[in-house]
């Protein structure tokens, strides 16, 4: 899903891409989709909490002391509470939304309130790189503070490992796959066997995220490309940041391209409302009759 905004929400994780054939940089806040705020109130315990079926995560088992790793804790924490609650008190009335669970913010330190968020549960355990994602999304609404600046952090596929699902050899499997078979329903069977089914269900997961693109704020590449090459004489750190920056952009728009190419091949519908990425059509750039481009 996408939707336009202006800039100025809280909690960010960024997702730049290059766009309009290579002509700009856009910005995307990638989400949940379905976030309901709750209220807003001072807690009687300490915030930036997770919450599912009335345990805390700063309570529990998972929160060690060990940070390393801590996305995917806090959605095994999510995933774990939340089944085994619901499975013990099945015919428990009084257990909270049964398929939500809820973030609280941190503190506004003037006020003391805090902003409390129901979520829908993650789905089941794909893989690491993942559930890595969805802590991020996490952890960027533990981290929100009502009333602050938002904080924008750039999230990277290639960094998060998602880059190597979509390799062409697996498109080109999936794209063969779908040309030989009469029956839609026979292709999943088949992703399975040739070992890209991990590929499929990614990029279908993908898809169910939000993207929100920030529309004014876009950067022109011809200039920021003259800006980094002046600045690649003196090698600063502003330098160095400004082409970690670019580069994220870029490995996110070919990584970006590949998921949206499995996903429209398999689901035969546009990833998103919008085709934000780049205006080629993008089957057609990773495979060619089967094989790769």
């Amino acid at each position: 899903m996408i939707e336009y905004v202006s800039t100025g929400v809280t909690g960010m994780l960024i997702f730049p891409v290059v766009c309009d054939d290579g002509r700009e940089i856009r910005h995307f806040k990638i989400s949940f989709v379905g976030i309901t705020e709750e209220k807003s109130k001072v807690y009687d315990f300490p915030s930036s909490e997770v919450i599912a079926r009335s345990v805390r995560f700063s309570n529990s088992s998972f929160n060690n002391g060990d940070r390393n790793d801590i996305e995917n804790k806090i959605v095994d924490f999510v995933r774990f509470f939340s089944s085994h609650i619901r499975h013990n008190n099945i015919n428990d009335e009084s257990v909270d939304q049964e398929n939500s669970f809820f973030v609280v913010t941190a503190a506004n330190p003037e006020t003391k309130f805090c902003k409390e968020y129901r979520l829908d549960l993650p789905p089941a355990r794909l893989n690491h790189e993942l559930d890595t994602l969805y802590g991020k999304l996490i952890n960027d609404l533990r981290k929100e503070i009502p009333g602050s600046p938002a904080r924008g952090r750039y999230v990277s596929f290639k960094d998060l490992g998602l880059d190597k699902y979509f390799s062409i050899t697996n498109i080109a499997k999936i794209k063969k796959i779908i040309d030989i078979s009469t029956d839609r329903s026979d292709c999943f069977q088949l992703f399975e066997k040739e070992g890209v089914s991990e590929t499929v269900k990614l990029a279908k997961a993908l898809a169910d995220l939000e993207y929100r693109f920030f529309d004014d704020n876009t950067l022109p590449v011809d200039s920021f490309e003259k800006t980094l090459k002046a600045l690649s004489v003196i090698n600063t750190r502003d330098y160095r940041n400004l082409k970690r920056y670019y580069d994220i952009a870029k490995t996110n728009t070919e990584v970006l391209r590949r998921i949206v190419c499995v996903f429209e091949l398999v689901y035969n519908r546009k990833f998103t409302k919008n085709n934000f990425y780049v205006k080629e059509k993008t089957s057609n750039k990773y495979v060619e009759n089967g094989k790769a481009a």
